[in-house]
């Protein structure tokens, strides 16, 4: 199943995503979790063109200081353009998945951003010079032990596992860390 995005502001364009949701299935079992990121991802693709921009102003309404962020990010990141349609959509999904789950019923403070973005500082630092492959197996083990693994393991396989249609990666291996890193803090303050 290929999604197709067409993002707002900064993050414009077009995104070709493969679905690997058979590998994000946690310990196995289709969680409730799961499913719903399927239907927050069905609901994105059946989105209209004309009605994305729509979309990502109900976000920026409900969460307007997330949507800062996340903008922030991409436009600030040394992101390629398709790897800032591939990070803004990961935001995206996870905004509606957590949404219909009812978390972030509360708006989203700057002060929530940085109490999360500080519990998150020591996990990068310990990263950071990390081999790639290590990485990987570092993040998978934090997913297996989260409040939420299924949508934190959708975050994974978005970056480290999805192909465009080329074959290569839509997050290079140089950038990955720092998506995983900003959706990861993301998450944090939606499940907060």
């Amino acid at each position: 199943m290929i999604i197709i995005f067409r993002g707002p502001g900064a993050c414009t364009g077009e995104i070709y995503i493969q679905e690997a949701l058979s590998t994000i299935l946690y310990n196995g079992v289709d969680t409730i979790t799961n499913n719903m990121i399927r239907k927050a991802l069905d609901e994105i693709e059946s989105v209209p063109e004309d009605e994305i921009a729509q979309l990502s102003e109900q976000f920026g309404e409900e969460q307007p200081y997330l949507m800062t962020y996340l903008v922030a990010v991409c436009e600030n990141s040394g992101f390629e353009p398709e790897e800032q349609e591939m990070f803004f959509f990961i935001g995206l999904v996870l905004w509606r998945v957590t949404r219909s789950q009812g978390y972030g019923q509360s708006v989203i403070s700057e002060r929530d951003m940085d109490a999360v973005t500080s519990a998150n500082d020591a996990m990068l630092r310990s990263m950071k010079d990390g081999d790639p492959d290590d990485f990987l197996t570092a993040v998978t083990a934090i997913a297996d032990e989260y409040a939420e693994p299924a949508l934190l393991k959708f975050i994974i396989e978005s970056i480290f596992v999805s192909e465009e249609e080329n074959g290569l990666p839509p997050i290079t291996e140089e950038n990955s860390g720092t998506a995983f890193y900003h959706l990861k803090i993301a998450l944090d303050a939606l499940i907060r």
